[in-house]
């Protein structure tokens, strides 16, 4: 289950920033924008597709970029501040 609370839409989509909350799963993740988090609570492990993992747990600021492949697993509930930067295609 997971919530989220945008509080800065951005001009044109081209970057957003918000609150962020996910129970325990794992998916896999494709990024097409660089994104920012910063941990307040919980704990998540990132796993890119060459099989390196990152644990971040709370306190812990991190940056995904665009183009990564992998999984995200959260393994205790996660909340968490995010700013996203998406690139124009033009």
């Amino acid at each position: 289950r997971a919530s989220c609370q945008t509080l800065a839409p951005g001009t044109h989509g081209a970057f957003s920033a918000g609150i962020w909350e996910c129970s325990p799963g794992k998916w896999r993740v494709h990024y097409a924008e660089d994104e920012l988090s910063v941990l307040l609570s919980g704990r998540l492990v990132v796993t890119d597709s060459a099989g390196a993992q990152r644990t971040f747990a709370a306190g812990d600021a991190f940056v995904v970029p665009a183009g990564f492949v992998g999984t995200v697993e959260i393994v205790e509930t996660v909340r968490r501040i995010f700013a996203v930067h998406e690139m124009s295609a033009a």
